[in-house]
């Protein structure tokens, strides 16, 4: 902040947050080579660094975003918000890598779009579909599951879309159900996931018939 008037050139601009004490907590200061002074539209509470990107990108002036971080856990929070209103890349190399590698967030929403595997399911699902296979199957809150990664369960998703997140009768809710009262809203999914990834992965336990059973019943 001392030092913005030096670095900046003409109507050139920085935000910083997450980085004060005190009353400053939560406020984000946004600095210019003539002037430093809070806003308040980018002031968070949130403690993570992750969400705060967020807000930020969802503020500030413009349309295209860039936002540098490896963190896988940076673009699956954005995966349900990002809109045609921003053209968001995410920086998933380090900064100090010779080759940089980008991930366009809107294309990836395109790609879900398009796939087949996932056609039984509703494209404005998506997003927070994967954000919360994401989520559940380990992060920074919530335990890994014993010998299946993130890879196997995004197999099983994709493979068995139309069983995990039928949203049926027979087989009610989805991954995408956090926002209702329900206290079991996106659990039973969640087991169908879990399930058949469990099931997939001890498959040599199982008759064939059963497993023959199961894969023409929830393919």
């Amino acid at each position: 902040m001392q030092h913005a008037s030096d670095i900046f050139r003409g109507n050139q601009k920085v935000v910083l947050a997450g980085c004060f004490t005190g009353d400053a907590r939560d406020q984000a200061w946004e600095l210019s080579a003539t002037n430093a002074q809070p806003n308040p539209l980018l002031n968070c509470s949130a403690e993570e660094a992750d969400t705060r990107i967020w807000l930020h990108v969802c503020q500030s002036c413009g349309t295209r975003k860039l936002v540098c971080s490896p963190d896988t856990d940076v673009f699956h929070i954005c995966l349900p918000i990002v809109s045609t209103q921003h053209d968001v890349y995410v920086q998933i190399s380090t900064l100090t890598t010779p080759d940089a590698r980008f991930l366009h967030l809107n294309l990836l929403h395109t790609a879900l779009a398009g796939d087949p595997d996932l056609a039984s399911t509703p494209t404005s699902q998506l997003p927070k579909i994967l954000q919360m296979a994401f989520i559940c199957t380990g992060c920074d809150y919530i335990s890994f599951f014993s010998g299946l990664g993130k890879a196997t369960f995004l197999r099983v998703l994709f493979q068995q879309s139309s069983f995990i997140n039928a949203n049926t009768n027979d087989y009610p809710e989805t991954l995408a159900d956090t926002d209702t009262d329900q206290l079991h809203a996106e659990f039973l999914a969640f087991i169908r996931l879990v399930g058949t990834a469990y099931f997939k992965k001890h498959i040599s336990a199982f008759k064939y018939e059963t497993y023959e059973l199961c894969t023409r019943n929830h393919s």
